[in-house]
């Protein structure tokens, strides 16, 4: 039984550690913080504009999210994007605090949604001077320009705090101040152009994963050997039993059958003669 529990143990401790955690505190972070699906973004930047929604993140402990869609189908815009941020797992905290920029490239139209501490600090207001500030980006298609916007916007926002009733109105960043925000600028791989925006893992994980789970699983298995007690073979059947657990009240030799052969006499041929 624990033979095969360890074995179980040790298959698990594999299994784990052959998936990279990528969580951090607050966040699942189980998609990136933007998504291109339309190819609307070359990947330095996108790659560019993940890092700085990421450092947003860290920094005020909330989320800002944007995601560029081919199409919707029939659904509405509005129930697109919250159910796209509820699958996402995007926001921070249990109340998941968060403002999201959803733009569907098949008809133009974009949507900005808020959740948790998001709903007070972006009100009708401030979700008013965001969109005047990225519409003519995105009807333009000049995606990554529209989204470093948002996030700059979003920014700027969450560091004042909540909002006064007056409209509060900031700058929108130039296309050459987002320009210089790209990070790495020179060539990029076709196959990383093609991948939709998602990074593969490299292959080393693999054999790095399954090194460390087998690792684990010999220290485990090894520690439950050595808490086990040494059994040798005795000689003796009374070694075997526990002293003054066994008594003896009554013993008598019972006889069961018996085996009796009998040969004939030879005869003795000098007398007949």
């Amino acid at each position: 039984m624990k033979k095969t529990a360890a074995i179980l143990l040790a298959i698990i401790l594999c299994i784990a550690a052959a998936v990279p955690s990528f969580a951090k505190e607050g966040f699942v972070d189980k998609y990136y913080r933007a998504s291109d699906y339309l190819d609307g973004m070359t990947y330095d930047e996108w790659e560019n504009l993940c890092s700085f929604l990421d450092e947003i993140a860290n920094r005020q402990s909330f989320d800002v999210t944007c995601a560029l869609e081919s199409g919707i189908g029939n659904e509405t815009i509005d129930r697109y994007a919250a159910d796209m941020y509820s699958e996402y797992q995007y926001g921070y905290g249990d109340d998941k605090d968060g403002i999201f920029l959803f733009v569907n490239g098949e008809s133009g139209e974009w949507y900005i949604y808020t959740c948790g501490k998001g709903t007070k600090l972006f009100n009708a207001d401030r979700i008013n001077n965001i969109g005047e500030q990225v519409k003519d980006d995105i009807a333009a298609g000049r995606y990554y320009y529209a989204f470093m916007n948002f996030a700059e916007l979003c920014d700027g926002y969450i560091t004042k705090g909540y909002p006064t009733l007056s409209v509060e109105a900031q700058q929108p960043i130039t296309n050459e101040q987002a320009e210089a925000k790209t990070a790495k600028p020179g060539a990029v791989p076709a196959e990383q152009e093609n991948s939709g925006k998602k990074k593969p893992l490299s292959i080393m994980w693999l054999p790095i994963s399954f090194g460390v789970g087998i690792l684990v699983a010999f220290i485990v298995v090894g520690s439950m050997k050595a808490s086990m007690k040494t059994v040798h073979m005795q000689a003796a059947a009374s070694d075997y039993t526990k002293s003054g657990s066994f008594s003896v009240t009554e013993s008598r030799d019972v006889f069961l059958y018996r085996n009796v052969e009998r040969t004939e006499k030879p005869k003795n041929n000098t007398e007949e003669k």
